[in-house]
């Protein structure tokens, strides 16, 4: 808390004292910061979170883990694993594809999508 602190004093200072402005209000996003963070933490609340958010997408084609609440506690999270590829390997698979697309329109070669012949969402183990 006090790192953030400091950090929000800092950031104040620089943009009130020094008159220095940021293309971004750096101050109002370690406020956010300071507030959202120890949420993170509550696990008992990330617990609720995770099965509202089940319950809204359920029947679309986005899964997400289950929560186990018999290995779950107010400092542990167990989560079923979904197999498949994760959160970086997709943002990267897609920056190749922009890449890509870009190339093609330039006649140049095109390279490989990452194989999602694996990819099951919707079996999870427990």
């Amino acid at each position: 808390k006090s790192d953030i602190g400091n950090l929000i004093a800092f950031t104040d200072f620089v943009q009130e004292k020094l008159n220095l402005r940021f293309n971004v209000d750096q101050a109002s996003i370690m406020r956010e910061y300071r507030d959202i963070v120890p949420q993170e933490f509550d696990f008992v609340r990330e617990v609720r979170n995770l099965r509202r958010i089940a319950k809204r997408i359920e029947g679309s084609n986005v899964v997400t883990p289950v929560a186990l609440s018999h290995l779950c506690t107010e400092k542990i999270i167990t989560m079923t694993f979904l197999e498949g590829p994760t959160f970086s390997q997709i943002i990267e698979q897609q920056e190749r594809l922009h890449e890509q697309s870009e190339s093609a329109e330039q006649g140049l070669p095109v390279g490989r999508d990452i194989d999602l012949s694996t990819f099951r969402p919707k079996e999870l183990l427990t």
